[in-house]
C-alpha cells in the first residue's frame, strides 16, 4: 500500500505539473490508498484460492499468499512513468511466480498458471468488452 501512495504522490505531481488541480490530486490519494487495500486482498484471495485449487495445497496459507501479492505490488512504484511504466510493472508478474514457487513448494508451471491465469481472464474480459462496445458503436452509425 505504501508502494501505490508513493506512486500516486509521484503521479500526483506530474498530474499537477500538467495542469490538473490539487482537489484531484488529493482525491487521486485518498482513492488510491483505499483502493490498493481492497484490492490486494481480493488479489492474494484469487491467487490463493487458485494455488489451492492447482497447487492441491497451500503450505503455508493465506498469510504466505498476501506476502508474494504484497511484495509483486512494488512493481506500482513505477507505474506513474510514462510509457515504460506499464512494462517495468510486467515484473510483477515475475516476481508473482517466482514467490508462489517459493512459499508453496511448487513448479514454476504451476506457479505461473496460478499467476497467469487470472491475467488471462481479466485480457479476455477486455477483449469482449472492446468487440461488443466496437459493434455497439457500428451498428449505432447505421
Amino acid at each position: 500500500m505504501i508502494c501505490a501512495e508513493v506512486s500516486a504522490i509521484l503521479g500526483g505531481i506530474l498530474g499537477l505539473l500538467a495542469g490538473n488541480t490539487v482537489g484531484g490530486f488529493v482525491t487521486s490519494l485518498t482513492s488510491e490508498g483505499i483502493g490498493a487495500a481492497i484490492s490486494l486482498f481480493i488479489v492474494a484471495g484469487i491467487a490463493h484460492l487458485l494455488v489451492m485449487l492447482i497447487v492441491k495445497s497451500s503450505n503455508n496459507g493465506f498469510e504466505a499468499t498476501f506476502r508474494v501479492a504484497s511484495y509483486a505490488s512494488v512493481t506500482s512504484l513505477a507505474s506513474w512513468i510514462p510509457l515504460i511504466g506499464p512494462f517495468i510493472s510486467l515484473y510483477g508478474l515475475y516476481l508473482a511466480i517466482d514467490g508462489i514457487r517459493e512459499m508453496h513448494q511448487t513448479t514454476s508451471g504451476k506457479a505461473a498458471m496460478v499467476v497467469l491465469i487470472p491475467v488471462l481472464v481479466v485480457l479476455v474480459i477486455a477483449v469482449v468488452a472492446t468487440v461488443a462496445f466496437g459493434l455497439a458503436m457500428l451498428s449505432g452509425l447505421r
